[in-house]
């Protein structure tokens, strides 16, 4: 499960949303691209997805967000390639790829946020601080 980990640290560093305020306390990702780099000794592998959707709502000065692609839209251009990486990520089992975070309403008037993230990616939960 190496090439799975590997593959949960590339779509955390390059998830490049796009978040628009819904009014009130409701917050939608409007745009999204993920990608995701396999480095193997034969070649390298870079996909991307476009697909991702979420959402975040705010209670009592608490935001919570939810993010999710599913894993059959990433496309690296060899649909052969890109069947077998849904077969090795367990696409059918696990068809969705989410990231969720809490974060303080404070934290979004400024630019640039760091948050927490939960990640859940083929079968396994990773915490990443």
């Amino acid at each position: 499960m190496k090439i799975v980990r590997n593959i949960f640290m590339c779509l955390l560093v390059l998830m490049l949303p796009r978040l628009v305020h819904a009014g009130g306390t409701d917050w939608v990702l409007e745009q999204s691209t993920l990608t995701y780099h396999v480095s193997h000794p034969l070649h390298h592998v870079q996909a991307v997805s476009h697909a991702a959707r979420g959402k975040g709502i705010c209670n009592a000065g608490v935001c919570n967000f939810l993010a999710a692609v599913p894993v059959k839209t990433f496309v690296s251009g060899d649909t052969n390639r890109d069947l077998h990486m849904i077969e090795v990520v367990r696409g059918a089992q696990f068809p969705m790829v989410m990231v969720r975070t809490q974060l303080p309403e404070s934290a979004l008037k400024g630019g640039a946020i760091q948050a927490n993230l939960t990640v859940q990616f083929a079968g396994q939960t990773a915490h990443y601080s």
